[in-house]
């Protein structure tokens, strides 16, 4: 009997002292990071946002598309009831966000409106229609202030053999359609400091195609947001944007898409 109740002891001091083990090793390995420290560890970029961002906080999404495709923000906003503004200029997809945001009950500003670097009322904005045709579906994407940024993108569909034969069409069926179904149309315009004053947001997402250096530094004039997502892979300055980012205080990595940029003196909690 007594070496029964010393066994089960034994058991009981083992589990507690193999459950202390366990608890202090996560605590150790939970303990707060300096950003830049965590930035050049991380072999997961996004992995590490999603932990940075998993709380409640504020953010400006700036070029929302419909709310959903390939979007840094919206799962997140919902799980954790994010407020603040997102900003869209295709008015398809304008339509496609502000019911997207709608239905999750967000507090969530969306604005029919493209981000521009001064103060106007209106540009003209670039889109292709995509109407009748078996246009791949980042086509849809690729709207812009910028003309030639969208007319850039027509060497991709010389050939789109993928698209075309599943539509039981020539593997050339999208040859220079981009330049043929180009269409413009004139779009309000929120200047970004004016955004920046008005919202300050913890964090800031630009996917602007081809201008996210220039949106990004007119906002940083105003207001630095703990943590900034900007695409890169259509810029041609991206060096010298990562470089600003640097001298006004961030930790930046990239991937060659997307830069993402952490204030120094924030914390990984």
């Amino acid at each position: 009997m007594i070496n029964q109740q010393a066994a089960r002891t034994m058991t009981w001091t083992t589990f507690l002292l193999f459950l202390f083990m366990f608890v202090t090793h996560a605590y150790e390995n939970e303990k707060p990071l300096k950003p830049c420290q965590a930035l050049q560890e991380t072999s997961h970029l996004s992995s590490l946002f999603v932990r940075l961002l998993s709380r409640r906080l504020t953010f400006a999404l700036l070029g929302a598309h419909d709310g959903v495709a390939n979007d840094h923000a919206y799962k997140l906003a919902v799980r954790h009831r994010w407020s603040g503004v997102a900003l869209e200029p295709h008015f398809l997809h304008y339509n496609t966000a502000l019911k997207t945001y709608r239905a999750a009950e967000l507090d969530v500003d969306v604005i029919h409106s493209a981000a521009c670097i001064e103060r106007v009322e209106g540009l003209p904005f670039y889109y292709i229609n995509t109407d009748g045709l078996p246009f791949p579906w980042w086509v849809k994407q690729i709207s812009s202030l910028s003309k030639q940024h969208v007319l850039n993108h027509n060497r991709l569909l010389d050939r789109a053999p993928t698209s075309c034969g599943s539509a039981g069409l020539p593997d050339t069926c999208l040859r220079n359609k981009l330049v043929e179904r180009l269409e413009v149309t004139q779009v309000p315009c929120a200047f970004t400091q004016d955004l920046a004053r008005q919202y300050a947001p913890d964090l800031l997402i630009s996917d602007v195609e081809g201008i996210d250096d220039q949106i990004v530094g007119s906002w940083l004039a105003v207001q630095k947001p703990k943590y900034i997502i900007a695409e890169i892979k259509n810029l041609i300055r991206v060096d010298e944007f990562l470089d600003e980012l640097r001298d006004l205080g961030y930790c930046v990595r990239d991937d060659k898409h997307d830069v993402y940029a952490i204030l120094n003196d924030d914390l990984i909690n």
